[in-house]
This record gives structure tokens, C-alpha cells and sequence, in this order.
């Protein structure tokens, strides 16, 4: 559906933004408001005033007007574009040179920026993001009218454009469209069951995969279960209780402190036994010493009384 914009000529591009605003709810392709010659005219006159503060404010338009700024480029696309030149006609429509990359950048930022705000449609872009979508959100331009009807439109649709209108001709044309609305309908409630019959399917064949994969795992285990009834090792390791291994790790790191603690103790009684063996040495030393001082004083005594006996001697002479 199409929707007009109510405006009259004007030349501040705020009111044709504030007009737009209103319609954006209602769309969801640009190209469903519908604006007359003169309304283009006269935008495309204002967007030659405003192309130019985009020099000293280059987010001007993608602020004050998206909206508009966006609606210039569909319509000059709508009524110039032809063969792959876009940007031609709009620098054309603007006056300026059509040598000016980083200028359709930016009013291609406007147009994109405008159906992320609105939340309007956007298709995929191709290798041409912007024009792409401007040519989108125009639906047919002008140059490419003939093409859609005689290629398009007559082949698609020329059966019923050719079509008698009598009441029984309509009648009948409404029962073969609800058969083929029913037909369809049918048709898509057998592709979703297939669909799900399908998925199903494939669970199974994933299950039988895995299996096969683990064909010779499962074959291995089969043999230790039907020899497990001749080991009886098995059979008290099952015994066991499920934290038995816990039990003999924590026993384990108890002995393993209980013989960390009797190293301990063991290198203190070498240490006792080491300086016990330096006490015996310094004790045997010194009974050398007093041996040795009392062999001297033995001597001395001797010597004292061989001395003390020559005197005597001859004082009775």
C-alpha cells in the first residue's frame, strides 16, 4: 500500500522530515510513500542548499532529515537510474561534479542509517550496499518499467489479465484458487511431516553410526563380562566399598606422616649420636693430657726424692 505525504511547497526540509515521520509506521519500503513531481522538485532544490554544510558538519543530514535526505536518493533513482549509474544522476540533481566517492559514502550512511533507525527493511546488499538497497526500497524504476511489464509481469500474470469477469468465470476462478490454497496447504503439512519423519531418520542413522564405531569396544567388553564368573579377583575388587581407594590414600598419607615424623626423629638422635661421638673424643683427649701429667708428675716425684736422697747422703758424711 502507498500512502501520500501531505505537503504543500516548502523550503525548510524539518517540515517535510516531520511529515515523513508520521507515515514511517505504516511502511516498511520506502518507496511506499508517494510523493508528486513538484514535491521532488523541491526537495531535490533544498538538497542543493543543505549538500553543501556537509563540508563544515558532515552528520548533518543523518541528524536533521534522514528521512528525506533518504527519499532524494530513491525517487533519483526512480526516475534516473539505468545501467549501473546510481550516483550520476544524483550529482547531477545536485549540481556538483560526479567525481566525489566520500560524498555518495555519506549519503549512502544516511540511507542505510535511516532503515536501522525505522527499523524498515533491509535486503541482503550484495556487493553494493548502498545502492542495492536504495533500488530496493524503489521497487521499479522508471527505466525498467517496459521490461517488467513485458518480461515479468504479462508472463507471471497475463492469464488472468486476460480473464472474463463474468460471475460464473469469477465463481469458477474462486473455486480453483481455494483448491489450490487447499492444495498448497496439504502440500506443506506433508513436507513438515517428511520434514520431521526425516530428522528422525537421521537421529536413527547417527545412533547406528556411533554403534558400529564402537562395534569393537562393545565386543571386547562382552568377553570381560562373560569372563568375569572366572576371576575371582574381580569379584572381591567389586566387594569393595565404592571409597576404598579414598580410605587407603588417606591411611597411606597417615604413614607416610608417621615415617616423615620418625625421620625426623631419626636424624635428631644422629645428631645426638654425632655430638655424644665429639664429647668421647674430647674425653679421651682429656684423660691423654691427665696420663700425661701425672706420668710427668711421677717423674718429678722421682726426681725430687733421687735429689733429696744425694743430700742426705752427705750430710752424714
Amino acid at each position: 500500500m502507498f500512502y501520500k505525504a501531505n505537503i504543500d511547497k516548502s523550503n525548510n526540509i524539518r517540515e517535510y522530515e516531520e511529515t515523513f515521520i508520521k507515515l514511517i509506521p505504516k511502511i516498511s519500503l520506502l518507496g511506499q510513500i508517494d510523493l508528486n513531481e513538484n514535491q521532488i522538485n523541491n526537495i531535490s532544490e533544498i538538497m542543493k542548499d543543505k549538500i553543501k554544510i556537509l563540508n563544515t558538519n558532515p552528520s548533518y543530514l543523518k541528524r536533521k532529515a534522514p528521512i528525506t535526505t533518504a527519499l532524494f536518493l530513491l525517487y533519483t533513482g526512480i526516475k534516473d537510474y539505468q545501467e549501473g549509474n546510481f550516483w550520476g544522476p544524483v550529482y547531477k540533481e545536485l549540481e556538483l561534479e560526479e567525481d566525489n566517492t566520500r560524498l555518495h559514502e555519506k549519503l549512502g550512511e544516511v540511507f542505510y542509517y535511516t532503515l536501522e533507525k525505522y527499523n524498515l527493511i533491509k535486503l541482503d546488499p550484495g556487493r553494493n550496499k548502498y545502492v542495492n538497497q536504495i533500488l530496493a526500497h524503489a521497487l521499479i524504476v522508471n527505466n525498467y518499467l517496459q521490461e517488467y511489464f513485458e518480461e515479468f509481469l504479462y508472463k507471471e500474470c497475463g492469464d488472468f489479465l486476460d480473464f472474463s469477469f463474468t460471475i460464473e468465470d469469477v465463481e469458477k476462478r474462486i473455486v480453483n484458487i481455494r483448491k489450490d490454497h487447499k492444495g498448497h496447504k496439504n502440500l506443506c503439512e506433508d513436507i513438515s511431516t517428511l520434514k520431521n519423519k526425516t530428522k528422525n531418520l537421521r537421529a536413527k542413522i547417527n545412533d547406528y553410526q556411533l554403534a558400529l564405531e564402537n562395534h569393537q569396544q562393545l565386543i571386547k567388553i562382552n568377553k570381560l563380562i562373560k569372563n568375569r564368573n572366572n576371576i575371582t579377583e574381580i569379584d572381591q575388587l567389586l566387594e569393595l566399598p565404592s571409597d576404598f581407594l579414598e580410605q587407603k590414600t588417606n591411611n597411606l598419607a597417615a604413614v607416610e606422616g608417621e615415617i616423615s615424623n620418625y625421620k625426623a626423629k631419626i636424624m635428631e638422635i644422629e645428631s645426638i649420636k654425632k655430638k655424644s661421638n665429639e664429647l668421647l673424643k674430647l674425653q679421651k683427649e682429656e684423660q691423654r693430657k691427665i696420663k700425661n701429667l701425672k706420668n710427668k708428675k711421677e717423674k718429678i716425684q722421682a726426681k725430687i726424692r733421687e735429689e733429696s736422697s744425694g743430700i742426705f747422703d752427705q750430710e752424714s758424711i
